[in-house]
Order: structure tokens, then C-alpha cells, then sequence
């Protein structure tokens, strides 16, 4: 028999009670992301969001629909693929699941931790990720860098429990969300290197346990690879490839440790936390470290940075962190202060700094381009090709997208004009390097010739961008 609603209610209050400094923390984060999402539910998805719906469609229908972009993981594609067979409305409820996903991976991230460490480390870990500005605006937006970071976390939380075999499959299921994701890959075999480093034999076996749950999940989508590109590895290339060609400031491997404190001040304390570990022999650590300075290192030497990259390998940093942070909270000694009334004004200041950062997002999001936003519906009962130079029109109709970079807007354009049903042109989504000239007169060309050839169907031209929907014959 099972448990009746009372006893549910009593389990679920005790659980409550057991950690309050969780509780207080994830309600805070799970009710300052709702209320952004009641201002922001309609609001057109994010340019990259609505690539992986439209690489969904193209999945599930035999590259028919949507747009396929090689250099993109699957993971997404095939989440929202499902949801648009499903029918499921692309805007508001990505943006729902995208929420569930991070507050469901804080949860599991204090349950890992708390099983690994203590309540306080776990409740820490989770305040530091949940109380940065990056992390709170970003959830609400299913990008890969969140999803891929829980997979991470967990995939070295398995080996540290040593179920290495499923380790492994969680750690290539992170590497089909974010491809620098295979970090863990090589960081888990290293920790498993040194548990096992007295019993040879035992480590070749675990670390090929790991290795072989990896590959098993990696293997199917390289084999796809090679299949359809000729290559196994064209995805992972032209994924490296295009972001590198832009380089950033390196501020000498500090730009990420620089932008996570400013983002979060818990993570100041994330040296703190490294010699506390380190001076202890703390092990159970060890394979988090190893995955943090892997990453850490990789986006570090990569030419691109944005500081969202550091979702990847932020709860990483905030684990190690929330050592930092246990020393400093349990060095403070006062008669009058109790261990707990130390947890509940450590839960009292990330409730704060939580509700803070959901109201600076709510502030950075709450205005909407309408504009913007009926153009993008105008394409809803568009069918067939449309060439266009706006991704984020692709969650809201059913047909082939036809990208028209202006790098090679000409080769593009003679090409759309063979296949191309509409033409749809944002003259706010063009981007050309500063001081390319050749880029800008490019898209004037292409802009004329197009309204001089095709009926307007749609035109929208406000203060700022010119929205035009031009149909072919």
C-alpha cells in the first residue's frame, strides 16, 4: 500500500525542516524565475534558442522543415523536436522547461553534494550558483551551457561513487549538449587514475568502464557524422572553428574568475576553498577539481570569451567555493551565535542576493521590440522555403529556412532565388565586421534587388529596423 497524502505532507515537512537553508534558497530562486517568465512568457525566443528549435524541425522531418547547423550539439535539437511534434508552443513553454531544467538541477546538485559532503557545503553550492546574476539570467533562456553543467556535475559525482559505467554515459550525454562538455571525460579518467593509483589493474578496468559508457553514447552521433559529412569529427571542427575566428580579451587567464566573481561574490572564495581541499586531502573533491581546471584552462586558452561561457563549469566553481565559504562561516565564534543562526543569515543573504539578481533580469528583460514580435508572427502561415537573414523567426512557422549570411550574401541570394518561396528581410539582424564597407554594400545591394523582383507581402518599417516579408511569383 502505498503512502497515504497525510504521510506525504509529514514526509515532505520533515524533509523541509532538514534543510531549511535549501529550502529557503531554492524557493526564492523558483519564485523570483516565475515571475520574470508571467513578464517575458510571449517574448520571442533568443537568436541561438531558436536555432535549436529549428534544427528540431529539421531533425524530425527530414531536414524538410527549420534549418540543420552541423556545428551545433544535438541534445537540444532533439528535446524541441519532440516538444514541436508534440505541438507544444515554442515560446513560452521553452522558456518554462528552461526554468524546470535549472531548478531541477539545483536540487539535484544539493542532493549530490549533501550525499558527497554536508547540508551546509551542499546549501552553499547551490546559494553561489542560484545568487549569480549570469545564472539568473540565463535560465530562462534553454541554451546548452546549464543543461551540460548539470551533466558534468553529475557525471563526476557518479565516478566519485564510483559507478564509473554510468558515469561514463552521463558524461557523453554532457558532451551531446555542449562539445567542450568532454572535459569531464578526460577529468574523470585522471580522478579514477589516482583512486586506483596502488591497483593497476583496477584502474585500467574503471577507467575503461568510464571510457566505455562515454563512447557509447558518443559513438552512435560520430558514426552519424561520418555518414552524412564524411568526417566524424566536422561538427566538433567547424563548432571550434567559428567562435575562435573572433578573438577576446585573455586579461592573463583571469576573465573568468574576474567576470564569476562580479556575477557572484561567493566565488571569491573559491581559493579559499581550493587550499582547504588541498591542505586536508579532501579526495571526494578531487574529480571536481580536475574537471574545473580542465575547463577553466580550455575556455581560458580559447580565443573567444563571453562571459557565458562560465555556465559550463560554474557549478564546479561553486562547489569548491562553498568549501571556502563552510571555513569562513564555521570560523566565526560568538557566544551569542549559534550554528544555526549562522546557516539561517548565510540562507537570509543569498535569499537577498537571489531575489536581487530576479529583479535586475525582470528590469534587463520586461521590454519587448512589438514590432519586432509581429513581424516574427507574420511568419506563421508562411510555407516552404524563406530565405531570411533572422533566425528567430524559425520557432514561429513550418517551413525551410534559408540562412542569408552577408559574408557571402551574393552566393547565398543566387542560390535562394532557385528554391526561396518568401524572402524575408530584419534590416536590424545584419551584422557586418566594423569598417567593412564591402559587407555593407552587400546587403544594400541584395535589400534592392529584392524589393525591385518579389511582391511585399508584409512591411513593417519603424523608427529603428525596417521588417519586410517578400513573396516569390
Amino acid at each position: 500500500m502505498g503512502l497515504q497524502p497525510r504521510e506525504i505532507a509529514e514526509s515532505t515537512g520533515n524533509w523541509i525542516k532538514q534543510n531549511k537553508t535549501f529550502t529557503a534558497i531554492i524557493t526564492a530562486f523558483a519564485v523570483s524565475q516565475a515571475y520574470i517568465l508571467t513578464q517575458i512568457w510571449t517574448h520571442p525566443l533568443i537568436w541561438d534558442t531558436s536555432i535549436y528549435w529549428g534544427m528540431g524541425k529539421a531533425l524530425f522531418s527530414g531536414n524538410q522543415i527549420g534549418l540543420w547547423e552541423q556545428f551545433r550539439p544535438p541534445m537540444l535539437p532533439i528535446i524541441l523536436g519532440t516538444l514541436w511534434k508534440l505541438g507544444m508552443p515554442a515560446e513560452g513553454f521553452t522558456r518554462l522547461m528552461a526554468v524546470l531544467f535549472s531548478t531541477a538541477g539545483l536540487t539535484g546538485i544539493y542532493l549530490m553534494a549533501k550525499d558527497l559532503y554536508t547540508k551546509k557545503v551542499a546549501a552553499y553550492t547551490v546559494g553561489i550558483i542560484a545568487a549569480s546574476i549570469t545564472f539568473a539570467y540565463y535560465t530562462n533562456m534553454l541554451l546548452t551551457g546549464i543543461p551540460a553543467s548539470f551533466l558534468v556535475f553529475t557525471s563526476i559525482y557518479l565516478a566519485t561513487k564510483k559507478k564509473h559505467l554510468s558515469a561514463g554515459i552521463i558524461g557523453g550525454l554532457a558532451f551531446l549538449t555542449r562539445f567542450p562538455a568532454a572535459l569531464v571525460g578526460p577529468a574523470a579518467v585522471l580522478y579514477i587514475a589516482y583512486t586506483y593509483r596502488n591497483e593497476i589493474q583496477q584502474m585500467l578496468v574503471q577507467a575503461s568502464k568510464y571510457t566505455a559508457g562515454f563512447f557509447a553514447v558518443a559513438i552512435p552521433y560520430m558514426a552519424a557524422n561520418h555518414y552524412f559529412y564524411s568526417s566524424a569529427l566536422q561538427p566538433f571542427i567547424r563548432g571550434f572553428s567559428i567562435p575562435a575566428s573572433t578573438q577576446s580579451t585573455y586579461l592573463y587567464g583571469v576573465f573568468y574568475m574576474f567576470n564569476g566573481i562580479k556575477a557572484s561574490i561567493f566565488l571569491a572564495l573559491l581559493p579559499v576553498g581550493l587550499y582547504m581541499i588541498l591542505k586536508y586531502r579532501e579526495k571526494k573533491y578531487y574529480g571536481f577539481t580536475a574537471a574545473l581546471t580542465l575547463l577553466y584552462g580550455f575556455f581560458t586558452y580559447f580565443p573567444r570569451k563571453e562571459v557565458r561561457f562560465i555556465l559550463l563549469f560554474l557549478p564546479l566553481m561553486a562547489i569548491v567555493s562553498a568549501r571556502g565559504l563552510e571555513e569562513v562561516v564555521e570560523r566565526v565564534q560568538h557566544e551569542k551565535i549559534t550554528s544555526e543562526r549562522k546557516n539561517m543569515l548565510v540562507a537570509a543573504v543569498f535569499v537577498v542576493i537571489i531575489l536581487f539578481a530576479g529583479f535586475q533580469v525582470y528590469q534587463q528583460k520586461q521590454w519587448v521590440n512589438q514590432n519586432q514580435v509581429d513581424f516574427y508572427r507574420a511568419h506563421s502561415n508562411l510555407t516552404g522555403s524563406v530565405a531570411a537573414n533572422d533566425a528567430q523567426i524559425m520557432p514561429y512557422g513550418d517551413f525551410k529556412y534559408l540562412a542569408m549570411p552577408p559574408l557571402s550574401l551574393e552566393a547565398h541570394y543566387e542560390m535562394a532565388q532557385e528554391e526561396a518561396d518568401y524572402f524575408s528581410i530584419n534590416t536590424c539582424a545584419w551584422y557586418c565586421f566594423p569598417g567593412d564597407e564591402e559587407c555593407k554594400q552587400r546587403i544594400e545591394n541584395y535589400e534592392e534587388n529584392v524589393s525591385e523582383n518579389y511582391a511585399n507581402v508584409y512591411q513593417d518599417h519603424g523608427e529603428q529596423c525596417q521588417y519586410d516579408i517578400y513573396r516569390v511569383n
